[in-house]
């Protein structure tokens, strides 16, 4: 059993933007929607990832993970959704981020430490990337 101290809700919320913004590069890469010469190799959560190295790239999705964080702070989402299309805009493809019922706590105090009926696999859902 572990003895180590909860995560507070803003740790768990950077937690979660940090793990989609890992995420959206790395589906970038599996999925081929940039050329794979434009990512590096990287490793987080003990496995490896690819992030892009083109600068505009990575001030969009910066951008767009900051809007999602300041959001889920709001308590304003329940799912993240990037969808890949083709050229002509047509979906090919949606990933989901569920990230409803992960965090609760009381809107007071937001550094303060999520206990188990505020943070809900939270740890685990990141350890599993």
């Amino acid at each position: 059993m572990s003895t180590a101290t909860p995560l507070t809700f803003n740790e768990t919320v950077k937690g979660i933007a940090e793990f989609i913004e890992v995420a959206i590069h790395t589906i970038l890469y599996v999925r081929q929607v940039y050329p794979a010469d434009l990512f590096v190799r990287r490793k987080k959560y003990d496995t490896p990832v690819f992030q892009s190295r083109h600068p505009a790239l990575n001030d969009y999705i910066s951008g767009a993970v900051k809007a999602i964080t300041e959001e889920l702070i709001l308590g304003n989402v329940d799912k993240v959704v990037v969808v890949i299309k083709d050229k002509d805009q047509m979906a090919l493809e949606r990933f989901i981020f569920s990230v409803e019922n992960m965090i609760k706590v009381e809107a007071f105090n937001k550094d303060t430490g999520c206990n188990s009926s505020c943070l809900y696999e939270v740890k685990p859902f990141l350890m599993l990337v």
